[in-house]
């Protein structure tokens, strides 16, 4: 069984919604008619959602290989321009079903990287080498028209991965917007 990066996102959209998990509605997210199965399938096909579901996969998210095209993930969050920020603000509202957005304000293609860094790169992703810490490359500039990720050409480990820095990297942001908004009140103010 392999499900694709669509009904994963539905089915993280379920559990983040439902409180009960209920094995035949997160296999009806997934497609299969649980009626269907042998009790065996049943179990095998529960097994792997489960470790789906439980392991958290943190793969460098760094690059992404989408239709053939070296994209890069945004290399200095601290430089996202305001219609970046703007963009992230509208779209967090449903994480799950705005995926597609949320990637494309954070990949483009890579426009500049060194010949023995791209070697790096596409032997992690040829052969599993890991990445260096440190890589110089830039990506094309935002321009908010950026084509939309087909969800279901990105490795689910990568959305899992990048999920879990989004979320972390979007709380830190609404503290950061928060502190500075309570700062322009005390300065006004006068305090």
């Amino acid at each position: 069984m392999k499900i694709t990066t669509t009904q994963y996102l539905k089915i993280m959209q379920h559990l983040t919604e439902n409180k009960d998990v209920e094995t035949e509605k997160l296999f009806d997210l997934v497609g299969i008619d649980i009626r269907d199965l042998t009790i065996k399938e049943i179990e095998e096909k529960s097994k792997y959602l489960s470790e789906l579901l439980m392991n958290k996969p943190i793969i460098d998210y760094r690059f992404l290989v989408y239709k053939g095209k070296l994209y890069g993930f945004e290399p200095k969050l601290d430089s996202l321009s305001f219609g970046q920020l703007i963009d992230l603000e509208s779209l967090k509202i449903d994480i799950w079903n705005n995926m597609s957005n949320i990637l494309k304000v954070f990949y483009r293609p890579v426009n500049k990287l060194s010949f023995w860094n791209k070697v790096k790169v596409l032997s992690y992703f040829k052969y599993g080498k890991k990445l260096p810490t440190k890589l110089n490359y830039s990506i094309e500039k935002y321009t908010g028209q950026e084509e939309n990720f087909d969800l279901d050409l990105i490795p689910i480990e990568l959305i899992q991965s990048f999920t879990f820095f989004f979320s972390i990297f979007y709380l830190e942001l609404q503290k950061n917007i928060l502190q500075s908004s309570l700062e322009e009140k005390v300065k006004e103010m006068g305090v």
